[in-house]
């Protein structure tokens, strides 16, 4: 728990890893709607792909999807977004890189 705020639980599903074309699950992280575009840029910047921002709710929700090193998928979300975006769930097979662990 973080000072009474959100609570992010790990564990090891017995599982395994999810298959990486699967879109569940993930984290999904809140952003101010004026920073989700440098996010973009600063995740392209580093060699890291993504897609979006793309939106699959109301008006002025927008997302980001980035997966991490190891393969988690992430997505940056936000509401009072003013851009024009496309509606439709993310091509999480634009994801994929090999982190060069600098």
């Amino acid at each position: 728990m973080f000072a009474g705020g959100p609570r992010l639980d790990l564990f090891e599903s017995s599982i395994g890893q999810p298959p990486r074309a699967a879109s569940h699950p993930h984290c999904a992280l809140g952003v101010a709607p004026g920073k989700l575009l440098a996010w973009k840029k600063r995740l392209n910047d580093a060699g890291v792909p993504t897609y979006g921002p793309t939106r699959l709710g109301p008006p002025g929700h927008a997302s980001l999807y980035v997966n991490d090193p190891f393969g988690n998928r992430l997505e940056l979300v936000t509401l009072g977004f003013t851009a024009e975006i496309p509606v439709g769930a993310p091509d999480v097979s634009a994801l994929e890189y090999t982190w060069s662990g600098a």
